[in-house]
């Protein structure tokens, strides 16, 4: 009687001959890495997002504050954009903000 150890079975084994289970297993790493790769697009999305709005932020209140003074801007008592001789003072904004409304 010969002894063939289990590794020299499974050794010789043809490759294709795969159990269900161990199918399954292959099948579900598979879905669990496509589901890991949809998450971090959209992770890596949400951030660019993110960094996108802050740089045109900061873009746009550069340009602002080449054409208006910071000074202007937090001590001017007039905020009138649209009007002909535009202030753009934030001091009413924040008064109007940091008032108690009495009902």
């Amino acid at each position: 009687m010969t002894s063939i150890s289990r590794v020299d079975r499974i050794a010789s084994l043809p490759e294709t001959i795969v159990s269900d289970r161990l199918a399954r297993r292959g099948l579900r790493h598979v879905q669990e890495r496509v589901i890991e790769f949809i998450l971090f697009l959209a992770a890596l999305v949400s951030v660019a997002t993110t960094v996108g709005i802050v740089l045109i932020l900061l873009k746009e209140s550069f340009d602002f504050f080449q054409v208006i003074s910071l000074w202007d801007f937090l001590t001017d008592t007039q905020w009138t954009p649209l009007f002909s001789d535009a202030h753009y003072g934030i001091a009413p904004l924040l008064s109007g903000t940091l008032v108690r409304r009495t009902p």
